[in-house]
């Protein structure tokens, strides 16, 4: 199932908008949503479409809780929603990984876990990065293109993760 998502999104990623690296100095990962997805197509290995949700989960929930805070009056709901899915669909592909590898005991208790230990580490990340950028440029996301293109990126894979 997630080779054909993988796959899927490869293609619709890929045609639909073409991603340019942007330069960004506080930006911590070296390698894009689309990438991951693409390396997830190119070595058929469903691993880094797991680590591409994890990170669009924890880089959504942190938006909404800043959204949330800062524009109350507006519903934010989607972008909570869409972390949710996505960090299902992290969890699935742990629960996978570790029956490919011949665990049998707390499948789902340990896939839960690298989940949320990925999930916590890439929020920290992403705190980071846009503290920085709202300290530097005087916002979260708006005036950095990598930043802005990487919730896009994300968008783009929770749309297609909850729509199919």
């Amino acid at each position: 199932m997630y080779k054909h998502l993988a796959i899927i999104l490869g293609l619709i990623f890929f045609s639909v908008n073409n991603a340019i690296a942007v330069e960004d100095n506080n930006n911590p990962f070296e390698i894009g949503i689309f990438e991951l997805i693409a390396k997830a197509n190119d070595e058929e290995e469903t691993l880094f479409v797991g680590r591409a949700s994890l990170r669009c989960s924890a880089l959504q929930s942190l938006i909404f809780n800043f959204f949330s805070k800062a524009s109350p009056q507006k519903d934010w709901s989607n972008l909570q929603t869409s972390a949710s899915a996505l960090l299902n669909v992290g969890i699935q592909i742990n629960q996978q990984k570790l029956t490919e590898r011949g665990i049998k005991n707390d499948i789902y208790k340990q896939a839960k876990e690298q989940a949320f230990n990925e999930f916590k580490s890439y929020t920290e990340l992403y705190t980071q990065w846009l503290s920085a950028n709202a300290i530097q440029q005087g916002e979260y996301l708006g005036s950095s293109p990598s930043a802005t293109s990487e919730l896009e990126q994300c968008k783009a894979l929770s749309n297609t993760v909850i729509n199919g």
